[in-house]
């Protein structure tokens, strides 16, 4: 469940992957503005539909994000930024 944590903040529900026989669970945070929105973490290359499934439920558009960051730079975190990139045009942070 998606929770508000401020005005413009949302946590995404967790992005459930079965890694190394275990599920995997990586918090990733969409911060929406009229100006665009923000998504911290990725997750794995396989997580960008469930993501875009997320941000759609949520009620905003996966267009409209605008700009990518990462808590770091692990696969885990960062794996489906490519992907994600490509179809919405955000920018990351090395750019």
């Amino acid at each position: 469940m998606s929770r508000k944590l401020v005005t413009g903040l949302r946590t995404l529900p967790y992005c459930r992957q079965p890694v190394l026989r275990r599920d995997y669970e990586l918090a990733c945070y969409l911060i929406a503005t009229p100006q665009g929105h923000i998504l911290i973490n990725t997750g794995l290359a396989e997580s960008a539909p469930m993501i875009r499934a997320h941000v759609e439920k949520l009620g905003f558009r996966f267009s409209d994000i605008k700009i990518l960051l990462a808590t770091h730079a692990h696969y885990d975190h960062v794996g489906a930024m490519a992907a994600i990139k490509k179809v919405t045009g955000a920018k990351n942070d090395d750019q």
